[in-house]
């Protein structure tokens, strides 16, 4: 599943789909030191990755992911957008369709990006995520 990446948000909420409880995520390595965001990414089965290199072990790990016929979130863009626009996305999440022989999933989600500020004044928020079909 490739999903747009604006919030800390995104990635959880694809762990909510009820349609695949299997899913896990790529998540970057800095959230190690984030006790919250570490807990989260190892209770879902999260795959480590370091973003400032090309991280084969990572890939592997993602690959042996979909081969199991798990799902995998993944934001191309490689990082949040700090602009609410999508930046240019990386090669990988096709690479990995393509040698794992599955379909990407778009998902685009929105809400996420002023949901925590809502919360935090007691304000209700929405988060939508629209899933496309499988290409």
């Amino acid at each position: 599943m490739a999903t747009n990446h604006i919030s800390r948000l995104d990635i959880p909420v694809l762990f909510v789909n009820p349609a695949r409880a299997d899913i896990t995520a790529l998540v970057a390595d800095k959230y190690l030191k984030n006790p919250f965001i570490r807990w989260f990414a190892l209770k879902a089965g999260g795959i480590w990755l370091d973003r400032t290199k090309a991280d084969f072990t990572a890939f592997s790990q993602a690959l042996a992911t979909l081969q199991s016929g798990r799902a995998l979130g993944i934001a191309p863009e490689g990082t949040r957008s700090k602009t609410r626009q999508l930046l240019e996305g990386k090669p990988g999440t096709v690479l990995l369709a393509h040698r794992g022989r599955v379909p990407i999933v778009p998902v685009g989600i929105t809400g996420t990006e002023t949901t925590l500020a809502k919360i935090f004044t007691f304000r209700s928020a929405r988060i939508v995520a629209r899933f496309g079909p499988p290409i």
